[in-house]
């Protein structure tokens, strides 16, 4: 007997205005506004269990340009990701909270990297006093670089519910990308519908960075005028958007399985060949699982 499925369409288009206040500065406020990205829902009961996969830790990185001590985060997360391959996905995010710290160092040929996800995180962790700040599943938080590493070590222990798998492809041509997101639920222990989010990021972009470990250099006089800078966060196709379709009431059963798929164009500035997809399912707080694949 084949799988039944359940098939459905979802607009994804929407806009919020948020506003926080920072030390001794008035934030007006910044219209947040989602790319226009439209889901295709499938969802069915696999024939057979699949073996949990071991859990990876998101490390999700507020950083900024203007940031002297935001390198002290990136370095820790290259770190990271040599002794734990494959385990520790990172986003680096540079806000428009915190302006002093996120202004591109010359507006007028710097890439800005500044997108306005930091808002929406905030939300979810609390605004911190500073940056960097480095949340950990969304579950740690800390400013502190030098404790990233033993908060995602720890995370990884716990088991996770869900599998998680990517599938996509790329046309160079028209710089359009597919992408079908799989997420198979191994037991039927949750007591919340789960959210899904999905985002792209590029490395190897090469633009100012303030280094504090450059202060005393006579030449670069505190500054890295060709900074490689990593996991940079470009957009969110979803950002804590609801997992299970609404043909799906109550809690995701063991062996439920949902497919995500979507197309998105990758602007003209963005490298594709150092793009990625970063793919989590995670409650409010609480990431259960990520995985990250190459968009090429």
């Amino acid at each position: 007997m084949k799988p039944m499925k359940l098939i459905h369409k979802t607009l994804f288009a929407s806009a919020a205005l948020l506003a926080f206040a920072a030390c001794k500065e008035e934030n007006p406020g910044v219209i947040l506004t989602k790319p226009a990205v439209q889901f295709y829902d499938t969802t069915y009961i696999a024939a057979a269990a699949e073996t949990p996969q071991s859990k990876n830790s998101l490390v999700e990185d507020l950083t900024g340009a203007r940031c002297s001590n935001c390198p002290k985060g990136h370095r820790a997360i290259e770190e990271m990701q040599l002794r734990n391959p494959n385990r520790i996905v990172a986003l680096s995010i540079h806000g428009r909270d915190f302006p002093q710290f996120t202004t591109p160092l010359d507006s007028t040929k710097d890439v800005d990297m500044r997108t306005n996800y930091d808002l929406l995180i905030y939300n979810i962790v609390g605004r911190p006093g500073g940056l960097p700040f480095g949340t950990i599943d969304r579950v740690h938080k800390s400013p502190t670089a030098g404790t990233w590493e033993g908060y995602a070590v720890s995370r990884m222990a716990v088991p996770t519910p869900v599998n998680l798998y990517i599938e996509k492809s790329y046309d160079p041509a028209t710089r359009e990308l597919n992408v079908k997101l799989k997420a198979v639920f191994t037991t039927d222990t949750l007591t919340m519908r789960p959210f899904f989010s999905a985002g792209i990021c590029e490395s190897g972009i090469i633009t100012p960075q303030k280094d504090e470990d450059l202060a005393s250099d006579p030449v670069k006089k505190g500054i890295e005028l060709n900074y490689v800078h990593n996991h940079v966060l470009r957009t969110m196709a979803a950002f804590k958007d609801p997992l299970l379709p609404a043909s799906v009431s109550g809690m995701p059963e063991k062996n439920r399985v949902v497919e995500k798929s979507f197309s998105i164009k990758l602007k003209n500035e963005w490298n594709a060949d150092k793009c990625s997809i970063v793919f989590y399912v995670h409650r409010d707080a609480d990431v259960l699982h990520v995985v990250e694949a190459k968009v090429k």
